[in-house]
């Protein structure tokens, strides 16, 4: 009997349950299994959105430049003047011929150097400087300096008078070839107040490097003819 009921009752279940699968809109859905929670489900959705895009970006390779080669400075070649034929002078005289005395320029003029007398000036300018010695070595004044010249194929004229440039000399002469240096060739001579050439004609040139754009030149007074006698001394 209880066996009976039993078997009743277990029919009954499986009864039951083809009715209910059997009801319109049932499906059935496979058990699934737990699914672990992500790190990123607890983010807030624009944060999860950056954890989304990091997470599927690709690797970026850093390239780490080589050393850069530093530029050596460029030396520029100094500049050297081109000169045509000597031009036909306008106040200089090359015939001159002393008879009695002339200055000379000293044996280590010209001598060029960096524009001492305007260094606020520096590389815009350019000039002749220097003094003249009389037959006692002292400086002598009231003399006119003429120099006429050539720069970049034009012709060039300028005077100078001793005693009025202090700074190279208590009876200095300057004498100012340009506002910048320059290649130039140039000549020089020295007259009285009364126009009469007191030298022959001196020729210097000029590169046109900062460095050395003022020139030196200083005379002294040579009589023709002058000799040193030394006394002899006897018993």
């Amino acid at each position: 009997m209880k066996r009976l009921l039993w078997a009743i009752g277990l029919l009954s279940m499986v009864l039951m349950a083809c009715s209910i699968s059997s009801l319109p809109g049932y499906v059935s859905t496979p058990a699934q299994p737990p699914v672990a929670e992500s790190p990123q489900d607890d983010l807030p959705p624009t944060l999860t959105a950056f954890a989304e895009f990091f997470a599927s970006a690709t690797a970026v390779v850093e390239i780490v430049p080589s050393s850069t080669p530093v530029p050596t400075e460029e030396k520029l070649p100094t500049l050297q003047p081109v000169f045509t034929e000597q031009p036909d002078f306008r106040n200089l005289q090359p015939d001159f011929s002393a008879p009695d005395f002339e200055y000379k320029k000293q044996s280590m003029s010209p001598a060029y150097l960096p524009n001492f007398a305007h260094p606020e000036a520096g590389c815009n300018w350019m000039g002749v400087a220097g003094q003249i010695f009389d037959a006692e070595g002292l400086p002598t004044g009231d003399l006119v300096i003429v120099v006429e010249g050539q720069i970049d194929g034009q012709f060039f004229e300028a005077l100078g008078f001793t005693g009025l440039a202090k700074v190279y000399g208590p009876e200095g002469y300057e004498v100012i070839l340009g506002d910048r240096a320059q290649p130039g060739i140039f000549w020089l001579q020295v007259f009285d107040l009364n126009s009469k050439p007191l030298s022959n004609i001196i020729e210097f040139e000029m590169t046109g490097d900062c460095e050395q754009n003022l020139a030196l030149i200083n005379l002294y007074w040579d009589a023709a003819g002058f000799k040193l006698y030394v006394p002899l001394i006897t018993n």
